[in-house]
């Protein structure tokens, strides 16, 4: 739900939701900011059957992954990891992001991030992103062609190579030179034709929540 704005919220103090007198409208899912995770979980809501929304801030959805290379890091198997010849696992690939994202990571985010690579790498082909079945084998931030796969994560590199098996897991979409407006792209138009209302330049000032805490709405001006 989204109340008229209040210009004494902040967002360390959430409304209550019994001081709220009119809604401005309502849904079932609110998401704040549409870069590539919130368009992620709009999407999948919308999949779902929720009457989603997306307050974004900007003029245009993007975040940070509009202005990358849009190079994501997928193992396990992948379609173009098997068509360019390269064997990985679930396994072999939880070994090496163990090893590169250090002790103080969090095993249980870094062992569902493996987990569920392939189907994170299935979820952007279903949202219209291309992936070309090709290996840049030159070493390189990100690849200028529309070459898909670069080890991209140190994966060669002592002593990284002792703990895995290398293998390449950079997945740059097919898109010569920077690819993550493309993404975002993409993803404007799937959350749309999903039905995914979506309202530009929306400032979220903070949550209401009801009697109990739960979160049932969004300040938003």
């Amino acid at each position: 739900k989204t109340p008229s704005t209040d210009p004494n919220a902040h967002p360390s103090q959430p409304r209550s939701a019994a001081s709220i007198s009119q809604w401005a409208d309502e849904f079932e899912v609110i998401v704040v900011g549409f870069g590539v995770a919130g368009g992620a979980a709009a999407i999948e809501a919308a999949r779902a059957g929720a009457k989603t929304l997306i307050l974004e801030r900007a003029t245009r959805g993007g975040g940070a992954t509009a202005l990358s290379e849009g190079t994501s890091y997928f193992g396990g198997g992948t379609r173009v990891q098997k068509a360019t010849g390269f064997e990985d696992t679930f396994e072999n690939m939880l070994a090496h992001v163990r090893a590169a994202a250090g002790p103080t990571a969090d095993p249980e985010k870094v062992r569902l991030y493996c987990e569920n690579s392939l189907d994170h790498f299935a979820f952007f082909e279903s949202i219209g992103v291309e992936f070309k079945d090709t290996f840049f084998a030159d070493k390189v931030i990100f690849p200028p062609t529309d070459d898909c796969l670069i080890y991209s994560g140190n994966e060669e590199a002592w002593p990284f190579s002792q703990e895995a098996k290398p293998v390449t897991r950079g997945h740059k979409p097919k898109k010569q030179g920077r690819a993550g407006a493309y993404i975002i792209e993409q993803m404007i138009d799937a959350a749309t034709q999903l039905g995914v209302e979506i309202r530009n330049e929306p400032r979220v000032v903070t949550l209401v929540r009801d009697d109990a805490g739960r979160v049932v709405g969004v300040l938003a001006k």
